[in-house]
């Protein structure tokens, strides 16, 4: 093995001899100091001429202490006591617990579309029809 990328993405120059264990399997140990993936680069030379190369990866797990997921609700209540905070009881109250109101956009076109509606119809009924009322009016007059 020629080169190896470490999890701290530095390129360490490291030589490890590989023993075959089957066909076309081979096994080698480098050393690892960090937890995270490992790249390497193993090439196959033959009389000083590379004939082969292949990129492997492995990935040494980090501790078991970090693979705790569970919650600590000691530390939690521990930490809201010291803070003034409280224990929530349900998850949903984390979206509803001392919750600001806050402003909802509203639609103006739907108003201003019924307000010309409403200003737009009698406008062109009186352009249509008021020159017939005026003429009619006039001939009501004349008699």
């Amino acid at each position: 093995m020629k080169s190896c990328f470490t999890p701290s993405s530095a390129l360490a120059d490291v030589v490890a001899e590989l023993e075959q264990v089957g066909p076309g399997r081979y096994r080698g140990v480098f050393p690892t100091r960090d937890e995270g993936v490992y790249l390497a680069g193993v090439s196959q030379r033959k009389e000083q001429r590379m004939v082969g190369s292949q990129l492997v990866g492995t990935v040494v797990p980090y501790a078991q202490e970090f693979r705790e997921l569970g919650a600590n609700d000691a530390l939690l209540r521990e930490v809201s006591d010291l803070t003034g905070g409280g224990v929530l009881g349900d998850p949903k109250e984390a979206f509803t617990a001392n919750r600001r109101r806050s402003r909802v956009p509203t639609d103006l076109w739907p108003w201003l579309v019924g307000l010309v509606t409403l200003v737009l119809v009698p406008e062109v009924a009186l352009r249509r029809i008021g020159p017939a009322l005026a003429r009619w009016g006039w001939w009501t007059s004349r008699r």
